[in-house]
């Protein structure tokens, strides 16, 4: 795994050297106070409490799904319980009923 790639220079004078450690920890200090001045400027509250509203919200329309896939489960148990013998003929009525506007949002 590369993370990436440092460079060393030696130089002959300690002077040289501590000027270059000198800039480097100036670097450093700059980024560092960059990146804190970021990480300041998120209000952390707000964004935990979007996050928690986001939940929320995708929770309910699970809990909506799961149920109406509950509610058919239910049905088909209990239409194949009452009408066990004759499930195709109840089938084949149904269908035809579908076809009759009669009680339906069709008509």
């Amino acid at each position: 795994m590369r993370i990436g790639t440092a460079y060393l220079v030696l130089k002959t004078k300690a002077t040289d050297m501590v000027a270059g450690l000198n800039k480097a920890k100036t670097n450093v200090n700059g980024s560092v106070g960059y990146m804190q001045k970021r990480l300041d400027s998120i209000n952390f509250k707000v964004a935990g409490a979007a996050a928690l509203a986001f939940g929320g919200i995708v929770a309910v329309g699970i809990k909506k799904a799961i149920d109406a896939a509950s509610d058919l489960e239910e049905t088909t148990s209990k239409f194949n319980v009452v009408f066990q013998g004759m499930r195709n003929e109840a089938n084949k009525w149904a269908n035809e009923l579908d076809c009759i506007p009669i009680g339906t949002n069709k008509s």
